[in-house]
């Protein structure tokens, strides 16, 4: 396969609302990802996450001043896929 890659990963990524803070540095890593909402906290972008953006969001996660991404696998495709 040449190029970048573009297979969807089964990531999910969560930003705990109670401990953003809104300091914005995960959309500044990976501002096709975190988008900043109206409340002033970061939200995940309605987006599928391709492998070629995975270094981004976990370098976000690791540089959350509040800790306030998680990284984690999706099921939901397995359970899906299980029916």
């Amino acid at each position: 396969m040449g190029g970048r890659e573009r297979a969807q990963l089964s990531m999910r990524i969560v930003i705990d609302p109670m401990m953003c803070d809104g300091h914005a540095l995960c959309e500044a890593i990976a501002p096709e990802v975190f988008v900043m909402g109206a409340d002033e906290k970061a939200h995940v972008a309605d987006i599928e996450i391709t492998a070629d953006m995975l270094a981004a969001v976990r370098e976000a996660a690791m540089m959350c001043p509040c800790q306030a991404i998680s990284l984690g696998e999706d099921d939901r495709g397995q359970e899906e896929s299980e029916r």
